[in-house]
């Protein structure tokens, strides 16, 4: 039988909230039967929502406000496996494209189901699948590398951020990269993907040791038989330098910053093993004993998109009610739109003044919604997915029930020091009725906004 502690932690960390329906069915058993639970995701993939299939220059906006409200409500109620969700963000974040450049909603909603449908597939068949869709194509400038005239965009960033990592390659593997993909572009009437053998660069080229033609053969070379030949790692196999890079990746966004070389190195040989197969890649990590630790259950603030989808699964709010888009980019992370081409950073990243006063701004627009019903006549409850409260009977608890009260109703399990400021803080309002009225109203914000509440 699984620790509860643990199942809490596994659950926040794979499906962004600890769903008590879903402790309660993975509990009884052991954790690794939660893990594969977690990560039985069902077959097939998941339709792109009608009106994003194709880009519409006059209501692109709003095709921009539907996607958003669509994926926020996937990762908070709708998906039945919300690990599909956490996994296509940790693909969007890594080979990533930004909606304002590649200005198309069909090719920026195909990224969105690649990396949702194949998530948790194959990392060799999604890198070559991304790598010609036509987002990417558009983003990273492939869609103008010819062989009269190569654009390294796509061909350096694929080495340097998408696959190796920095310092592991030479500049001649660029070039070589490069005109590999010369030619795999864009049809620019329809925006989909086209070859142009005219423009394709076919004379042979060495690339990490090995001779290469195509563009596909670099994915490939980089994943099998390549060879690193520069810096520390030079003379070692690509395909091990470039599973570290993505084992290391991985866990800063599941557990923890600046993991050991034996949980970097152990993990990318599973990588390895498994032919790039993710699944089994992503149980061991969770199936480390490093990633139940201390460390591990402290080791995270929540990003922007993680902390928006706890509180709309608390509050009940939907995302077309609630308008999440209208503060996630103040907080530092609009979905679709990440900064530059290495994504989004983690953890001490999102532990700044503007990032704090967005999340506190969607905290006081929830707080307000909740209360709305308040002065009315009968009274609207406090109404929250775990359950209904009478403020009357909010107002009439001492500060420690009352703390308790809203704590459990977010589930949060508040450290000594944040309830004992709070109940402190409950203490300090008067008695009169009026100020029992503010107490209720300005506690829902405290909450909303604790430490607690902050971190995965």
């Amino acid at each position: 039988m699984a620790a509860t502690d643990d199942i809490v932690h596994l659950l926040r960390r794979t499906e962004y909230v600890a769903r008590p329906e879903r402790v309660a069915a993975l509990s009884p058993g052991s954790y690794e039967a939660a893990v594969n639970d977690i990560l039985n995701v069902p077959a097939g993939g998941v339709a792109i929502p009608a009106g994003l299939e194709y880009h519409d220059d006059d209501n692109n906006w709003n095709q921009y406000i539907q996607a958003v409200q669509w994926w926020f409500e996937r990762m908070a109620r709708t998906s039945p496996r919300p690990i599909q969700e956490k996994m296509a963000f940790f693909w969007h974040g890594h080979f990533c494209s930004e909606w304002g450049k590649v200005f198309d909603t069909g090719a920026m909603m195909q990224q969105n189901k690649l990396f949702r449908d194949g998530g948790l597939g194959n990392v060799r068949t999604l890198a070559q699948a991304m790598s010609i869709q036509p987002a990417m194509l558009l983003y990273l400038d492939n869609a103008q590398n010819r062989k009269n005239s190569p654009n390294q965009n796509f061909g350096r960033e694929l080495l340097e951020l998408f696959l190796l990592g920095v310092g592991n390659y030479a500049e001649a593997d660029v070039e070589a990269a490069t005109l590999a993909w010369t030619g795999h572009g864009v049809n620019w009437d329809t925006n989909q993907y086209v070859f142009t053998a005219t423009q394709h660069d076919y004379n042979n080229k060495t690339f990490l040791g090995q001779t290469i033609s195509d563009g596909p053969d670099v994915i490939n070379v980089v994943l099998g038989s390549g060879v690193v030949t520069a810096g520390a790692n030079q003379g070692q196999p690509s395909r091990v330098i470039a599973a570290r890079f993505l084992s290391k990746k991985l866990w800063e966004a599941f557990a923890y910053q600046s993991p050991s070389a034996d949980i970097v190195n152990a993990l990318g040989d599973v990588l390895v093993a498994n032919d790039f197969n993710i699944t089994p890649w992503v149980k061991a990590m969770l199936m480390r004993p490093e990633f139940l630790s201390t460390t591990a259950r402290q080791g995270l603030v929540k990003t922007p998109v993680e902390y928006i989808t706890g509180l709309l699964y608390h509050s009940g709010y939907t995302a077309s009610v609630a308008h999440p888009e209208w503060y996630a980019e103040d907080m530092g992370q609009a979905m679709f739109y990440p900064p530059n081409v290495s994504g989004w950073k983690v953890n001490g990243y999102w532990v700044n003044a503007s990032s704090a006063a967005a999340r506190a701004s969607f905290a006081s627009n929830l707080r307000w919604r909740l209360q709305s019903g308040r002065g009315s006549t009968p009274s609207v409850p406090l109404t929250l997915r775990a359950g209904t409260w009478a403020w009357s009977d909010l107002d009439a608890m001492s500060s420690a029930a009352f703390i308790d009260t809203l704590a459990a109703a977010f589930d949060l399990q508040l450290s000594a020091a944040t309830r004992n400021a709070l109940i402190a803080w409950s203490d300090s309002e008067k008695t009169t009725w009026g100020q029992r009225w503010s107490r209720s109203s300005n506690a829902l914000l405290l909450m909303l906004i604790a430490p607690e509440m902050n971190v995965a």
